[in-house]
């Protein structure tokens, strides 16, 4: 026998034991299947980091403003409303979207999850995946000075919401 093999069965003959060398394809192997669990990692991390990272920050007096209850009602009668909480988390009603919130100058920064209905075992698995890595939208704010308007505007898209009074 000549070569690498054979160096380490004479080895093994003589009672030596020598890690056996490793190709280039083994090796190859384990540094991308480390490579890859090391981007999954940090791109867990940036998920959860990246929404999270606004909580223990006090709130802006803009950001105290947003505090509250708002509705929208659409031409067809349709009303829409969502809660912004002072520990900067939102849901809409009836609950399909919920989340993180922060406001940067004008700009309403969301991370939010959305649960569509669904049933068996690929609706379970949706929720999971859903659940995992959080949607992001930036949208710009306007508050109004009576501080009962919040205007939200997408691109050309303008939403208007009215401040729900405390019950």
């Amino acid at each position: 026998m000549a070569g690498a093999a054979g160096d380490y069965l004479r080895s093994l003959d003589q009672g030596n034991y020598v890690k056996p060398p490793q190709s280039e394809q083994l090796k190859r192997r384990r540094n991308t299947k480390y490579f890859f669990a090391a981007l999954i990692l940090l791109l867990l991390a940036w998920a959860i980091g990246g929404y999270s990272i606004s909580r223990g920050r006090p709130l802006s007096p803009l950001e105290a403003q947003l505090v509250g209850n708002w509705e929208k009602i659409e031409s067809s009668g349709k009303r829409t409303t969502i809660s912004f909480s002072s520990d900067r988390t939102f849901r809409d009603a009836p609950g399909a979207w919920e989340g993180t919130w922060i406001i940067e100058g004008n700009e309403l920064r969301l991370w939010y999850w959305s649960d569509s209905p669904s049933s068996g075992l690929g609706g379970f698995a949706k929720h999971l995946v859903n659940r995992a890595v959080p949607n992001k939208l930036t949208i710009v704010i306007e508050i109004g000075s009576d501080r009962n308007t919040l205007v939200l505007l997408d691109g050309s898209k303008k939403t208007i919401y009215t401040r729900l009074q405390d019950e």
